[in-house]
């Protein structure tokens, strides 16, 4: 099942997820749809299920650094989203 989910993010949160992009990786990419998806008068992050995959994806299984910190923002409230 495809379940977008809502994030409404802190101000400090906005600031680091909006961020200049340098690259073309996975990381970069994905940062780049996460920004497509955010509404900055709101604050608030749509996180589509391809997305959800990836940020749980590459802040478990990769080392940790600068991309991955700027998804840990997203990342902490994931567990609302398997209560």
């Amino acid at each position: 099942m495809i379940m977008d989910r809502k994030i409404e993010l802190t101000p400090e949160e906005l600031e680091i997820l909006c961020r200049p992009i340098n690259g073309q990786g996975g990381f970069q990419g994905l940062l780049r749809g996460l920004q497509r998806n955010l509404d900055r008068k709101t604050r608030v992050l749509t996180v589509t299920d391809e997305q959800f995959g990836r940020i749980v994806r590459y802040t478990s299984q990769y080392g940790w650094g600068g991309f991955e910190g700027r998804l840990e923002a997203i990342r902490k409230n994931f567990p609302r989203f398997f209560a």
